[in-house]
């Protein structure tokens, strides 16, 4: 991302939201910014080898997994972290100032992990769906046992990311009342047991006296995107915030299949103007953007 600059087609969650809250009066969302993440992705140690507490059950772990991934942030390697991460940001909330029927939140891993009490309570009970139903207390590191199988860009993900996902959801659902996820079909791995974790509240027994979490009612929803055209677009003809007028309409020209699925992403923002040539459609969407995100610091 340094190198090329933020994508265009980032755009696609924002074009299924403005759908949604087009049609759905009240309708709200909140976007979380997972580009921190890349810092976990790229580490294969274990986040966590805090045994189970006594008393204090998961949350010591919980603990352990936020520093870490604190540390790795702030050290030489995640530099680079830091600045993509920074880029996207800017570029999301911009995008989310679009919204002028109702308003889109962006929060980011520095809203969770740093001195959020209620995220450590959410990522204490994921990392608990998670681990091993019959938890030796104090005298073994916390064991992950239930995690979803999810490879991009031919990388297997850490298996402590799993509980990191389902903790972005049940930390939305109590601090925002979220009740629903909108993403993309390739997280369905994750999404499965985002509903089955909602479902089962807090499933583990009682550690050294200790209350159970509240359970949580089912009614969690899950709701799916697709990008078919994503992998079938050579990524350097793909359109970025960096590309001149002139090279993005030369790539859209060039290539119907881009043309169709920038135009339809952009097609929302412009309902007062149905049949608006996709190519100036997406340049101008691409520059209000731009111009929303040289505001953000």
């Amino acid at each position: 991302m340094l190198e090329t600059g933020e994508r265009f087609d980032l755009l696609d969650f924002f074009s299924w939201a403005k759908i949604m809250t087009d049609a759905v009066p009240g309708a709200r969302f909140v976007v979380l910014d997972a580009s921190l993440y890349w810092a976990v992705n790229a580490v294969p140690e274990p986040l966590s080898e805090k045994p189970l507490g006594k008393a204090d059950g998961f949350r010591p772990a919980a603990e352990e997994v936020v520093e870490k991934i604190k540390k790795r942030i702030s050290s030489g390697f995640g530099e680079t972290v830091r600045k993509a991460s920074a880029i996207r940001n800017r570029y999301l909330r911009a995008m989310a100032s679009l919204f002028t029927n109702q308003p889109v939140r962006v929060i980011d891993g520095n809203d969770l992990w740093n001195g959020n009490g209620g995220y450590l309570q959410a990522l204490s009970e994921s990392i608990e769906f998670c681990s091993n139903p019959s938890p030796v207390v104090g005298t073994a590191p916390v064991s992950l046992t239930r995690t979803a199988r999810y490879s991009r860009y031919n990388q297997e993900y850490q298996r402590w990311y799993t509980p990191l996902v389902l903790a972005e959801a049940r930390y939305l659902r109590s601090a925002y009342g979220v009740e629903a996820k909108l993403g993309p079909t390739s997280e369905t791995a994750f999404d499965k047991l985002i509903v089955e974790s909602m479902r089962a509240g807090c499933i583990g027994a009682p550690v050294g006296g200790a209350v159970l979490y509240p359970r949580l009612p089912s009614e969690y929803q899950i709701f799916w995107y697709t990008r078919a055209a994503e992998g079938e677009v050579p990524y350097k003809q793909l359109v970025f915030f960096t590309d001149s007028n002139d090279t993005v309409r030369r790539k859209i020209k060039a290539n119907p299949l881009l043309s169709g699925w920038l135009g339809e992403m952009a097609a929302p923002f412009f309902p007062n103007k149905k049949g608006t040539d996709s190519v100036d459609a997406v340049i101008a969407l691409r520059d209000m953007i731009e111009e929303g995100a040289k505001g953000i610091g």
